[in-house]
């Protein structure tokens, strides 16, 4: 396996994952639910409904699979982001364990920036997850309302 299930755990009635990669950062993923407006919608779809949508580097993940990045039955879909951007640097305790030949390779020419801790691509889950569940939240209501004035309207 080239990667390390660190964390997984249910916020706000979604399933949330952390996971170690083999290129020594870490990625944080959200399953969403079927009917959900994000679901099976590529990451770029999902900005273009929703540009103020905001998660560390933005969205780069989207993908049925069933297997990635923890083994589900049924139907599902995922979304994330990864620890990899300009200023984010490798965790050396990860290519130690996953990739022995890249982590030699970064004893001598290791980027320079911040490491993201389980603890922290956990809490920007959590934040994806408020800002998911916000805006679903968000669009019923002014879809209810929306009605409720064309009601009010076809009734005079």
């Amino acid at each position: 396996m080239n990667y390390r299930v660190e964390e997984d755990f249910e916020y706000k009635g979604f399933r949330c994952v952390v996971v170690a990669s083999v290129m020594g950062h870490r990625c944080g993923y959200v399953q969403i639910p079927k009917g959900h407006p994000y679901f099976a919608k590529s990451y770029d779809e999902i900005t273009d409904i929703d540009d103020n949508l905001s998660v560390h580097g933005g969205l780069t993940y989207g993908s049925s699979d069933s297997n990635y990045p923890v083994p589900t039955e049924g139907k599902v879909y995922w979304i994330g982001f990864d620890c990899r951007h300009g200023g984010d640097a490798e965790d050396m305790d990860i290519l130690r364990e996953l990739n022995p030949r890249l982590y030699n390779f970064y004893k001598k020419h290791r980027s320079e920036g911040h490491v993201w801790t389980v603890d922290e691509v956990s809490d920007e889950i959590r934040r994806l997850v408020d800002q998911i569940v916000y805006r679903k939240a968000f669009k019923n209501n002014f879809v209810s309302w929306i009605n409720r004035i064309v009601k009010a309207v076809k009734g005079w």
